[in-house]
Parts: structure tokens; C-alpha cells; sequence
């Protein structure tokens, strides 16, 4: 048996059964994905053919079709959005470069824009639900999906799956006042130059007091 991984990315060589399982995930206990593979691959495979069984296969099509990720869901709505909607947040110096962040909530979604030196960029996250966005943090720009949901009146979480990717990150945005932190974290373990693409750093933003101020003009007034 050979094989190659990477947080959880298997390529299982088995030459005595003629079999090679390619496996993706994004786990860092990679033994236990292993594991199942003993547990319930290897069992299954023989020497003779299986004799076809289309009950047995139209389930497994049913199953695999209907396979996805759970949106986070805790609380749709928090009564004290109103305090954070519209307003523009200066942001301390960063890995990333970023400068401004805004938020706007409706009841659908929640859209967290983003500005660092030459762009402004906007996040649609959904409500309970998934929203595909293109991700650009520090250079790196990678399609994901997004979705998020409150997890305290003044505590927002957002998940975070990096389509085509192994990466997983949850967001949490905790409003103090007429302050905000966001924190992330992954999945797995951040590795410069390996796991770390568009990764964002931790921000800590304060409101502006000119309400004339927004992210989409550079922090300039309107």
C-alpha cells in the first residue's frame, strides 16, 4: 500500500485489490479518515465481481446526490443591528492591508464590505443560507461560499468553504459598542506559503463619527 495526503487529500494505492481511492477532505486527525477507509472500503472489496443490486444503487445515487454542508444556524435576527447598520469602521494596521469595513443587514443576508489601498470588496453572506462570493484577501482571490447566523445579540458567526479547496474558516464578528473585532480561524493549521492563502487577519475596527463617512470612497466624505 502507497499513499499521499495533505490535511485529509488521500491517494490510497491497494495493488493487491487493483484499487486506488482518491480521497478529499479537510481534517487534520487524518488517521481516523484512514481508519474508515479499513473499516468500511477494504471489507467490500473481493476478488469476483459484486452482482448488481439496482435497488442498492439507486439509493446509494439518492444519497450521494443529496449530500451537503449544514448552513450554521442559531438566531436569523439580532435586535441591535441597527447600531451597526450602514456604519463605516477605521481599521488598525494589518497583515492584509485592510483599512475600512461596513456592514449592511437585511433579512436574507448580511454583506460585509471590505476596503484595503486599491479596492473595496464586498461579501455576500447568507442568512442560514449558502451565497457564492469571489474571496480576494492579500492577493490571493479564491471562490467561496458563505453563510452565517448570530450567535449572541452582538456576536455574529460566519462559515466560510473554499470551494475547490480543503479550507474551512469561520469568521466571528463581536460588536462591543462602537467597536467590532473579527477573528477567524481554519480548519486546519496555518501554514505560511502552504495554508494560509486569503486567510484574514484579526481586525479591530472603531465607527467613524462623520456618518458621512463609507467604505466604497476610500474613507473620503460623500
Amino acid at each position: 500500500m502507497e499513499y499521499a495526503r495533505g490535511f485529509g487529500q488521500f491517494c490510497v494505492v491497494l495493488p493487491d485489490q487493483n484499487a486506488v481511492i482518491a480521497i478529499t477532505s479537510g481534517a487534520m486527525e487524518m488517521q481516523t479518515v484512514l481508519d474508515y477507509v479499513w473499516e468500511h472500503l477494504l471489507p467490500g472489496m473481493s476478488d469476483t465481481p459484486l452482482n448488481e443490486d439496482p435497488e442498492v444503487q439507486e439509493n446509494l445515487e439518492k444519497k450521494l446526490s443529496a449530500l451537503a454542508y449544514p448552513s450554521p444556524v442559531t438566531m436569523r435576527t439580532s435586535s441591535e443591528t441597527y447600531r451597526w447598520h450602514e456604519k463605516c469602521y477605521e481599521v488598525g494596521s494589518n497583515e492584509a492591508g485592510i483599512t475600512h469595513i461596513r456592514f449592511h443587514f437585511t433579512d436574507n443576508e448580511f454583506i460585509f464590505s471590505f476596503q484595503d489601498q486599491t479596492e473595496t470588496q464586498t461579501l455576500e453572506i447568507g442568512n442560514e443560507v449558502w451565497l457564492e462570493n469571489q474571496l480576494k484577501i492579500a492577493g490571493d482571490q479564491m471562490k467561496v461560499k458563505a453563510a452565517g447566523t448570530w450567535r449572541k445579540k452582538n456576536v455574529l458567526e460566519l462559515s466560510l468553504r473554499f470551494i475547490e479547496t480543503a479550507y474551512c474558516d469561520t469568521w466571528t464578528f463581536h460588536f462591543v459598542n462602537d467597536s467590532v473585532k473579527v477573528s477567524a480561524a481554519r480548519n486546519v493549521w496555518i501554514i505560511p506559503g502552504l495554508s494560509d492563502s486569503a486567510f484574514l487577519p484579526t481586525l479591530i475596527g472603531f465607527q467613524y463619527r462623520d456618518r458621512d463617512m463609507w467604505v466604497g470612497n476610500g474613507g473620503g466624505q460623500q
